[in-house]
Order: C-alpha cells, then sequence, then structure tokens
C-alpha cells in the first residue's frame, strides 16, 4: 500500500536530519499544505473584514442638489462628523460635568450628491433608476434622510416615503421650527382619498414642468399652507439657507426640503444630520 511506502520512506529519511525530513513532507504533502495555507488565510482574512467593518450611522439622498465636481461625500462626512463630536462631547460633559472626548471614528457615513431627479417624475431611464433606487432604499430601511426640492418632496411625501416630523422631533423642536416657518406639510387627507379609490391615484403633481421649475425658485417658492389643508402632517424643513448647502454651492437656485426617511430605522442619527444643515 502506498501509506506502507510512505511510512517506510520516512523511516529512512528522518535518519538523515530536520532538513531531509523537511524536503520529503514537501514533496508528499505540498498540495495539502498550500490548501491549508490558503484556507487559514481566507478565513483570517474574511473574520478582519467583519470585524473591522463598521456599521452605518447614517445614509442620506441629496437629489438635484448638483454635486458632481467635488467630493461633497467626503466633505459631508468630515464636517458632519466633527460637528457630532462636538455636540456629543458638549451633551456628555453637560450631563457628567467633566470633559470627556466623544468619537465617531467608529461608524461609516453613505452620503449620495449626485442622484437626480426632474421635477415633476423621472424622464429617463436613470431617473428612473434614481426613483427605483428610493423606494428600494425605504423599502429595505436603508435610507435615513432625504433633501431635495419642493415637488420631489410632494410626490415622495404623498407616496409615504417621507416620515411624519411629529413622530421623530420633539414637540419643542417642532414649535421652533413652526415659528420660524420651515415645516413643509402634506394633506394625509388626500392619501385616504387615494386609499378609498382602491390606488386610483390621481395625478400628484398636474402643473407643467416649466411651471414646477420656475416656482421651486427661491425668490418663488411658496410653502405649502396647512390651514388650508384637512389633516396637515409636517413631513420635510425648508433647508434653503443651510450654511453647508451655501459654501458647498449646493442647491444654487432652487428651494430645498429636508425630510427623514419613512422607514428608518435610525431617527436620532437623522436628526442630527438635519439639525447639522439647518444651520
Amino acid at each position: 500500500m502506498l501509506s506502507d511506502e510512505i511510512r517506510s520512506e520516512f523511516e529512512h529519511v528522518k535518519k538523515k536530519g530536520a532538513k531531509a525530513i523537511l524536503l520529503w513532507y514537501w514533496e508528499y504533502f505540498k498540495i495539502h499544505t498550500l490548501v491549508v495555507i490558503f484556507a487559514i488565510i481566507f478565513v483570517v482574512s474574511a473574520v478582519r473584514s467583519i470585524m473591522s467593518q463598521k456599521p452605518d450611522y447614517i445614509s442620506a439622498i441629496f437629489l438635484n442638489a448638483g454635486g458632481y465636481t467635488l467630493d461633497y461625500n467626503q466633505i459631508l462626512t468630515e464636517e458632519f462628523e466633527a460637528a457630532l463630536i462636538e455636540k456629543n462631547a458638549h451633551a456628555y460633559s453637560e450631563k457628567k460635568k467633566a470633559e470627556v472626548p466623544a468619537t465617531t471614528e467608529f461608524f461609516d457615513y453613505t452620503f449620495d450628491f449626485a442622484a437626480a431627479l426632474t421635477p415633476g417624475g423621472a424622464r429617463d431611464q436613470m431617473e428612473m433608476a434614481t426613483s427605483q433606487k428610493i423606494g428600494a432604499l425605504v423599502a429595505a430601511q436603508e435610507l435615513d434622510v432625504m433633501t431635495m426640492d419642493a415637488s420631489n418632496a410632494l410626490v415622495l411625501g404623498y407616496q409615504e416615503m417621507c416620515a411624519d416630523l411629529r413622530l421623530v422631533f420633539s414637540e419643542e423642536q417642532l414649535a421652533e421650527l413652526e415659528q420660524e416657518n420651515r415645516l413643509y406639510y402634506i394633506d394625509y387627507d388626500v392619501i385616504r382619498q387615494w386609499e378609498a379609490k382602491e390606488d386610483q391615484m390621481a395625478p400628484i403633481i398636474e402643473v407643467p414642468q416649466e411651471e414646477l421649475i420656475e416656482g421651486e425658485k427661491r425668490e418663488n417658492f411658496v410653502l405649502p399652507d396647512p390651514a388650508e389643508m384637512t389633516e396637515p402632517i409636517p413631513i420635510g424643513i425648508v433647508l434653503s439657507d443651510s450654511a453647508f448647502f451655501k459654501e458647498y454651492e449646493l442647491y444654487t437656485t432652487n428651494a430645498v426640503i429636508g425630510a427623514v426617511s419613512a422607514s428608518t430605522k435610525r431617527p436620532e442619527a437623522a436628526v442630527n444630520l438635519l439639525e447639522f444643515l439647518m444651520k
């Protein structure tokens, strides 16, 4: 038998010393050894990858922001993270009466500044893909914040993609935003009427695209009046004066609305980002 031959050879080789044993072992078992080595490398690499993978702190899409020329993702990540560290450190020190540095180094951020969706609805396959992506991310609970022009806020709001801000922000925060005239409302009674018609939804926007674009310019934009609604729900915050957007020349002409995804699993993080963008 082959095993007897190998055993016999080994008995003969081991009398010649360690070097001879290693050469003999490599001759017979190099394939097995390489397989084991590669298996160990793969397992170690996989474990290290899993252990080093950081959970998402927040995911946001900035529709029609115009962010194509700079690495806005990195810029916002750094600025937002710095602001969050400062905020957390301040809150912790206030609570504990001690200066303790806070850090967010264990989190990742996902920001999409290139997404585009023409006011009034998708106009080509790329925009259709963007619309489908937003729906998929909301359904999968992987999106937390959206900023967009008013017509897309209207459409996504009536498609129930945006959270009722009364479920996310405190009463004090909402009262302050109301006083500053920064809340964007939709009428939930409209959604009820559509549901009663068994999804025979009337068009959400019936205004020509040219009028939509003109009406969204900052100088022309008018917030929907909740007093004229049957069941007003705040689903957005006006961010047109955001220092971040101004500094990096995003949303340069249109009014911009920030919203929380209806399915967010990280409402506190969503509020943190919107508060940062409100400055």
